[in-house]
Parts: C-alpha cells; structure tokens; sequence
C-alpha cells in the first residue's frame, strides 16, 4: 500500500469508480485517446494550410 501525502490526508480525494486501479487505467486511456486525437487535429490543421496556400497561388495565376 502507497503512503499519502500531507495533503491528501486532509483532503482526501475521491474516487469515482469501486477499484482506485480501475481508475487509473480509465483516466490512462482517455488521456492517450486525447493525445491521438490532438495528432489527428493537427495533421487536419496542416493538411488545411497547405489547401489554403495552394489556393492562394492558384489565385495569383489569373
């Protein structure tokens, strides 16, 4: 069993779920689901960019 912190000892956190570990795993796996989705928004911004730029400079040929 870990020890708690001054903090937590006062102030205990509360857990959601009925097994801390099961928590854990859930919090870890919505985290790693927003960093996926934060790599896929990107590539979205930079694939937009470079449309938008093509456009421009389809505009200066006329």
């Amino acid at each position: 069993m870990s020890k708690v912190c001054k903090t937590h000892q006062d102030n205990p956190a509360y857990i959601y779920g009925q097994c801390i570990g099961c928590e854990i795993e859930y919090y870890q796996k919505k985290l790693k689901e927003k960093d996926e989705e934060i790599v896929r928004l990107n590539n979205n911004l930079k694939e937009i960019k470079q449309n938008y730029e093509n456009s421009k400079m389809k505009m200066t040929r006329w």
